[in-house]
């Protein structure tokens, strides 16, 4: 066990790497840089009593601070260290990673240590279903909720300064300075973590895994590549105003920007930080006028939070305009041009090779004025590039039973594999190798924590968590079906539950009342239970402007015109790990079962649960399903 105090004596003189803020009346405030002298050792080994150039006294951390003279190691310059996250929020980053994938970050439980962070071999799904069943593997069927969560180890790096090491155990070579020691077991002592890791890297070295795989600060990254991108706007030109909307990330904010009214995203959590600083990423190289135009990000780590910051539409959703409008307001030709303008903007997507993953009314947004309000695409939280998405096997469980391939966008290391030529710029892919690359898919096999909206979305993205660009065109003939339905939830009377046997069964959605039998023909053919068999969105799009022949339409303008900011703005890359999606619980719902007689109902309510449920017709909001809710 390794404590700062044991680096430290009375009378030392220390430099303030960070400004500390006193949370209590006998701790003592200081400044990055600011010189202090060491009094005393506290109680609390990770503390001591100093006095500064005024000669105010207190407690200051001493993981804020390091010995005068000390060399500075400055470990955000890796790639594998993660800074302050927590043990939790390590395993998430770390999830669906293969064995010998690793991370640093700075440790819990002793202040100014470190931790190492491995993935070590899978447990065996026999196993983990034993333990789980209480003694019992047997099982039918094997559920994403079944699999073994990734086997992560964590060890404490001990590290201290130079006097307080034994030379004859030392692998210093050559100190002519105080410098900083690390070890895993304070025989072998290394003078800088790369040499720790090289160590660790061959088999049997006592690990639960050889480091293989550096896990890097997506964080960091995505945030220096923002920067240097000119997509990094200072909080000061931000005036917060209402709040307009809240989700699981945080809350959304009406806000003014360079006189230009915007919503603001913001998010505190690291889980909810990967996922947005994701979304802006990707939406710098997106520009349609059917999409909703990302203005920049603000991040500032004084405040522990990002802001995303997009264009704000006052006319809301559509499902809102939907539902806030009578049936006579909404005319034909105006549900028309809201399933063309959708269906361009996705068109646009499906040629970058960009799902989705969470079409629905309620994540398209409106904007400006009567007879021409046009429809946006919005709310790319759960998007993904499939074009430069790599991703490798991370479940390998020998059963009886057909098991799932469980593959992550998270594991893609020591690469961004969104590194790509965009129409807007001239970047060019920073990996030239061949060896850093792995093979593209087109499928994209998600284990990443995503919600999944079970009503929107296609069988096989529900049942196995695949998504493609055919899963979207299903989604799209669901978000046809609430337009022409006025707003109404899809599968109405239906717990979100029964959904997949009944479609597996071979039920599909009547028409809508007074929906024209093209559009619903559109519906159908999106709704094959093949994916290869429904149509692309071109073609979508292609039928629905054949049914443009009456009225025409008002050309689309633009909304929002922000002034180019004074650094040329180029679209960003971003690794498609870590887009850890907070999930909401499914609610208990009660609903009438349309396909069984009311006596027939009620015997198998009675024989299920041994007793009756009540039944209720009401609307109910957005059924999510999570195979791993993450916990904050």
């Amino acid at each position: 066990m390794s404590h700062l105090g044991v680096g430290y004596k009375p009378g030392d003189i220390v430099s303030a790497s960070y400004t500390f803020k006193r949370d209590k009346h006998e701790d003592l405030s200081f400044n990055r840089n600011e010189q202090l002298r060491i009094l005393n050792i506290a109680k609390d080994p990770n503390w001591a009593h100093a006095k500064n150039a005024n000669g105010e006294t207190g407690l200051i951390p001493l993981n804020y601070v390091k010995l005068s003279g000390t060399s500075s190691v400055d470990l955000t310059c890796y790639q594998w260290f993660h800074g302050r996250i927590s043990r939790a929020e390590s395993e998430k980053v770390l999830a669906g990673h293969p064995p010998g994938s690793f991370m640093i970050r700075n440790s819990d439980l002793f202040t100014g240590d470190l931790t190492l962070c491995v993935v070590g071999p899978p447990q065996s799904l026999d196993a983990h279903l034993n333990a789980v069943n209480g003694g019992t593997n047997y099982q039918v069927s094997i559920s994403v909720d079944d699999l073994p969560p990734t086997n992560v180890q964590h060890y404490h790096i001990i590290c201290k300064h130079l006097n307080d090491v034994t030379p004859a155990t030392s692998r210093a070579r050559d100190i002519t300075e105080v410098t900083t020691h690390y070890s895993l077991d304070e025989y072998d002592w290394f003078t800088n973590l790369q040499d720790l890791i090289e160590y660790y890297a061959v088999p049997d070295s006592g690990l639960v895994a050889p480091l293989k795989h550096p896990v890097p600060d997506l964080l960091r990254e995505r945030l220096k590549r923002l920067r240097e991108s000119g997509w990094l706007i200072s909080r000061k030109e931000l005036v917060l105003g209402d709040q307009i909307g809240r989700g699981e990330f945080g809350e959304v904010l009406r806000a003014t920007y360079k006189h230009t009214d915007v919503a603001v995203k913001i998010c505190k959590k690291t889980a909810c930080k990967l996922a947005v600083t994701y979304e802006a990423a990707l939406m710098t190289n997106l520009r349609h006028p059917n999409l909703v135009s990302f203005v920049g990000l603000v991040y500032e780590p004084e405040d522990n939070a990002i802001y995303l910051v997009t264009e704000y539409h006052a006319q809301g959703n559509l499902l809102t305009y939907l539902h806030s409008r009578t049936r006579d307001e909404v005319t034909e030709k105006d549900k028309l041009q809201f399933s063309i303008d959708a269906c361009r903007g996705l068109s646009y997507l499906e040629e970058r090779g960009i799902i989705h993953r969470d079409i629905a009314a309620r994540n398209i947004l409106l904007s400006g004025r009567p007879p021409r309000i046009v429809a946006k695409v919005a709310d790319f939280g759960m998007a993904r590039d499939l074009t430069h998405t790599t991703q490798y096997p991370t479940g390998h469980y020998a059963t009886g039973a057909t098991s799932p391939m469980i593959t992550s966008p998270a594991s893609t290391y020591g690469r961004d594999p969104l590194d790509h030529v965009s129409p807007y710029s001239e970047r060019q892919c920073a990996y030239s190798s061949e060896s850093e690359c792995l093979d593209t898919m087109h499928s994209l096999s998600l284990h990443d924590n995503a919600a999944i909206p079970i009503k929107w979305s296609a069988p096989e993205a529900v049942r196995k968590r695949q998504f493609t660009i055919k899963s979207d065109v299903w989604s799209f003939g669901i978000l046809l079906w609430e337009i022409y339905s006025y707003g109404r939830i899809p599968y109405p009377r239906m717990l979100a539950s029964q959904v997949l046997p009944q479609l597996k069964a071979g039920y599909r959605m009547k028409a809508p009342e007074g929906c024209p039998p093209e559009i619903y023909r559109l519906m159908r053919q999106t709704w094959n239970i093949d994916p290869e068999e429904r149509p692309s969105f071109a073609t979508i799009l292609t039928e629905l402007t054949s049914l443009l022949t009456v009225h025409p339409v008002p050309t689309v303008e633009r909304v929002l015109n922000i002034r180019s900011p004074s650094v040329v703005r180029t679209p960003v890359s971003m690794s498609s790990s870590g887009a850890y999606v907070v999930t909401l619980a499914p609610r208990a719902e009660i609903d009438d079962d349309p396909w069984f007689s009311r006596s027939e109902r009620r015997r198998s309510l009675s024989n299920e649960h041994g007793s009756l449920r009540p039944t209720s017709l009401e609307r109910s909001t957005t059924r999510m399903i999570s195979p791993n809710p993450i916990e904050f």
